[in-house]
């Protein structure tokens, strides 16, 4: 598989293992992965099991430099996601690793 996964890329390969047309494949991973992104931003957290979790995480403001000028710049607060690695495909990426 190569480095980029696009959505229309990823329903190619569940049609093509499932017999089940791309559009509908397509439609079916657009509904996934909005209900996936209402979890996070309503419930600050996803979880799926065997792959990972998702966290929602708030940074607040800090002084930071503009690597171009060197002036210091207030960086406003904000929300952003984590991703953690579930211990089960951490073991795989592992075992890969010592092939």
């Amino acid at each position: 598989m190569s480095d980029n996964l696009s959505r229309d890329k990823l329903a190619l390969i569940l049609s093509e293992k499932t017999g089940v047309r791309a559009s509908t494949v397509r439609q079916y991973i657009d509904v996934t992965l909005a209900r996936m992104a209402d979890g996070i931003v309503q419930d600050g957290k996803l979880k799926l099991a065997g792959f990972g979790t998702f966290d929602v995480l708030s940074k607040g403001e800090r002084l930071g430099r503009n690597p171009r000028t060197g002036e210091d710049v207030m960086i406003t607060p904000r929300r952003t996601v984590s991703f953690s690695l579930s211990q089960k495909l951490k073991s795989k990426i592992n075992e890969k690793a010592e092939k």
